[in-house]
């Protein structure tokens, strides 16, 4: 059955709440609803849903478009608030949309996929959309969300990745085929101002063209394929609002600066990709080999090691190499610098690799590492620093049983991960440990600063022994049929540079400073603006520059640039609309400012947000995101190193520190008159959802094991993999994820029906992912993989649940369950996993 309900839409003309303000808020206000059952519902103007597949949950509406959310042991849950149209018109007709939405989370966990942000569905064509701005699950949603995958655009200043899907199930319309859009956001947000249209817009251009809008709501969803899920998705200020674009303040700056006398000293960037990012052919000798064997060309050392299949790796004396594998179980090849295992990482010198990286028809691949990957001695030590994979998904936590946490180095976003291993090394069978940095976006092409990732380890108490190797890395495996493809690297070198080489510039700077800023505020559609400006323009430019880089010395800038002293800006601006009523505004501003000898800022823009990590001044202004620190060297992040000494609190947040700036004001004389008049216009609207959710979860187990004893080759532990195969219809069953080197694989596909809404959720594929062990030594190479077993963080245990360990002082029941007690104790206790009595 299909009911229509009337809400009025409020066009707002400027918003009353600025972000800087609703991301304060932290109660809800106005009258509300509380609701138990499904149900869709209306307060105010504001159109609500909420609706879940089991557990105890709730939602409670407020009239000023806040919600929250709250969830227990549900299956599927959502609940979501905003405007509701009537399928009449499309987005240009309606006006450019915008929401406001802050998120706190409480208590949330076991959710395995999630979306907050921005959802509806459009008409004519049949269309369900998002744009997903957070997640309340550990992982951001992964490629699994869409067929077809158009690529990642900058979108209202953030990059997002745009997904679509062709669909057959329940919609608004029924049961029948239609088309999902995806913007999944790179980087989660609590806060902010999502510009909806814009995305529209970006979609249009993809091809990816909306019908006449049927709904825009901020979203919270959650769902879980195990137990259920639990937690709090509280949003104190959600708002979605029309706004014209022509009411948008437009801004008119003319600028002549110069700031006080200033000496910086900066150390040049090295990291940034250069000209070797358009290689595209090896060059110099090469070989070619099929066996698995460790090499060398000219000063560059090579390994090749594969576990069935067919398999090739040429190396070029250049340090590029391609690595080629069909149906092969485990793959790797790489190229670098091997040392003697006499010198740290100090005492060698500053290592970096360029790399760039082309995947060919590369398929079937379960776990992938490519970047770096070396060992050291005194202590023992196997290492990694992912940049990309040629998996479908990024390793994840599997990779280690300590996860250190995110950290930014070399300027991007790392995991760090450590393990302890008893398993083959360049030293034999011994115990060992492994260190782990996986980029949290990957990258086709860059320069690794091999050495910024030695430091930042070694902060957290991770220390390196002497180098044996550092090398480019590409590895693919398989726990099925086996992976197939290329992965060729055109252009791969690792090198040593001191830093004392980098360049360094000093920049001396003695300007007078005058600015003068004229506004133009437009309020209404259909304007004529009439402008007259004068600007006194400076007189003379001198620069000189001279640099030189040698390794003790410094490079040294000296400019010099002479402004007029006054520079005075006249502005009249006249505006008529043709509207019934008009608005007038009239504005003169004359500006004058001197410079004295104390600083003068006049700033007149808002600062754009970072989107490299990189802020500050040198990094044209550049605004850290939301929570993260500009450090003094011009890089975003949360430690101590980014908050404290040195921070710049005009460019992020900062811990315990002060910024003093001397400002010297303009003087302003404003005359304004102004008549504004706003029409508020009423839409009815219709919403009725159902939604049919249905999982199925597969598992295999494939048993392996074999071990290749080979003559100069890296010693390698293969693991046993298992994989079971159920089939459930309806009631949804976790795949288990596997926290040691073995990844598993499940597919998982889910429909849930809703009887109030209709809605697709589209469910993440999980995937166990397994990491392997790879070792090189100068005279024997043997590869083979080992595993530990996971520790359960779900309860479940045993070889049906992915061979998972209960915590310690718990019991693995012989149905597959941790508990203390003597069912679990004691008759069939599964003792290899958790204790026994």
């Amino acid at each position: 059955m299909k009911f229509f309900k009337s809400l009025s839409l409020l066009t707002l003309a400027v918003s009353a709440v600025s972000a800087k303000d609703f991301c304060n808020t932290t109660e809800h206000t106005g009258k509300s609803v509380t609701e138990t059952d499904i149900n869709v519902g209306s307060i105010g103007d504001i159109g609500y849903e909420i609706w879940y597949q089991g557990g105890e949950n709730s939602a409670t509406f407020y009239e000023d478009g806040s919600f929250t959310c709250s969830f227990k042991k549900s299956k599927d849950y959502l609940c979501r608030s905003g405007l509701s149209f009537d399928s009449t018109q499309t987005h240009e007709e309606i006006g450019h949309l915008y929401a406001d939405f802050k998120l706190v989370k409480k208590d949330v966990e076991d959710v395995d996929y999630s979306y907050v942000g921005i959802y509806g569905w459009s008409r004519e064509p049949l269309i369900e959309y998002y744009v997903v701005d957070n997640w309340l699950s550990q992982y951001r949603p992964g490629d699994w969300v869409g067929e077809t995958k158009h690529g990642d655009f900058m979108i209202d200043g953030a990059e997002y990745t745009v997904y679509e899907n062709k669909r057959y199930g329940p919609s608004i319309d029924g049961e029948t085929t239609f088309t999902q859009f995806f913007s999944v956001r790179k980087e989660p947000r609590e806060c902010g101002t999502i510009d909806i249209t814009a995305h529209f817009k970006k979609w249009e251009e993809l091809g990816m063209v909306l019908g006449k809008l049927h709904e825009a709501k901020v979203l919270g969803e959650a769902g879980s394929i195990s137990t259920g899920t639990s937690g709090t998705a509280d949003f104190p200020y959600a708002k979605v609002y029309i706004k014209e674009d022509e009411e948008k303040p437009v801004k008119t700056t003319t600028t002549t600066e110069a700031v006080k006398t200033t000496t910086t000293t900066e150390v040049v960037p090295t990291s940034e990709p250069t000209g070797f990012c358009s290689v595209t052919e090896h060059t110099g000798k090469s070989v070619t080999e099929t066996d698995i064997n460790v090499g060398s060309i000219g000063d560059i050392g090579y390994e090749i090691w594969y576990q069935g299949g067919e398999n090739s790796a040429t190396f070029y004396e250049d340090g590029s190499f391609t690595c080629s594998f069909k149906k092969s179980k485990d793959y790797l090849c790489r190229s670098g610098l091997s040392f003697d295992s006499t010198q740290t990482h100090e005492e060698i010198g500053h290592l970096y690799a360029d790399f760039k990286l082309v995947k060919k028809d590369v398929e079937d691949v379960d776990y992938s590492y490519v970047g770096i990957y070396g060992w050291s001695r005194e202590p023992l030590i196997e290492y990694y620093v992912v940049d990309n994979w040629l998996s479908q998904y990024r390793p994840g936590d599997w990779v280690g049983e300590t996860k250190h946490g995110d950290f930014m180095i070399d300027g991007a976003e790392y995991t760090v991960y450590e393990n302890k291993r008893y398993g083959p090394s360049i030293d034999g069978e011994t115990t060992f440990t492994q260190f782990f940095s996986v980029r949290k976006e990957p990258r086709e092409c860059g320069t690794i600063d091999i050495t910024a990732h030695f430091k930042k380890w070694e902060e957290l108490g991770m220390v390196l022994g002497k180098l044996h190797e550092a090398k480019v890395l590409g590895e693919a495996g398989s726990i099925s049929t086996g992976t197939s493809g290329t992965a060729d690297f055109p252009y791969a070198k690792v090198y040593i540079k001191e830093d004392e080489e980098k360049p360094v510039k000093t920049t001396t700077t003695t300007t007078e400073a005058v600015k003068t800023t004229t506004t133009t505020t437009t309020t209404k559609p259909k304007t004529t603006t009439t402008t007259t400006k004068t600007t006194t323009k400076p007189k003379t430019t001198t620069t000189t520059t001279t640099k030189t880089t040698t390794k003790p010395k410094t490079t040294t800038t000296t400019k010099t640039t002479t402004k007029p002293k006054t520079t005075t800006t006249k502005k009249t601006t006249t505006k008529t609309t043709t509207k019934p009523k008009t608005t007038t505004t009239k504005k003169t501003t004359t500006t004058k400012k001197t410079t004295t000898t104390t600083t003068k800022k006049t700033k007149t823009s808002s600062k754009p947000i970072s989107t490299n990590y990189k802020c500050g001044k040198k990094n044209g202004n550049a605004q850290c995101p939301k929570g993260y620190c500009c450090s003094k060297y011009g890089y975003c992040g949360k430690s101590d190193e980014y908050c404290k000494a040195g921070c710049q609190s005009e460019f992020g947040e900062c811990k315990n520190t002060s910024t003093t700036t001397k400002k010297t004001t303009t003087t302003t004389k404003k005359t304004t008159t102004t008549k504004k008049t706003t029409t508020t216009k009423k839409t009815t609207t219709t919403k009725k959802t159902t939604t049919t959710k249905k999982t199925t979860t597969t598992k295999k187990t494939t048993t392996t094991k074999k071990t290749t004893t080979t003559k100069k080759s890296t010693k390698k532990t293969t693991t046993t993999t298992k994989k079971s195969t159920k089939k459930t219809t309806t009631t949804p069953k976790k795949s288990t994820k596997k926290t040691t080197t073995t990844p598993k694989k499940s597919t998982k596909k889910t429909t849930t029906t809703k009887k109030s809404t209709k809605k697709t959720t589209t469910t993440p594929k999980k995937s166990t992912k397994k990491t392997s062990t790879k070792k090189t030594t100068k005279t024997t190479t043997k590869k083979t993989k080992t595993s530990l077993k996971p520790t359960s963080t779900n309860g479940k245990c045993g070889k049906k649940n992915g061979n998972a360990q209960c915590p310690k002082g718990y019991c693995c029941s012989k149905y597959g369950y941790c508990g203390k007690t003597d069912d679990y104790c004691k008759s069939g206790c599964q003792s290899e996993f958790g204790k026994c009595r």
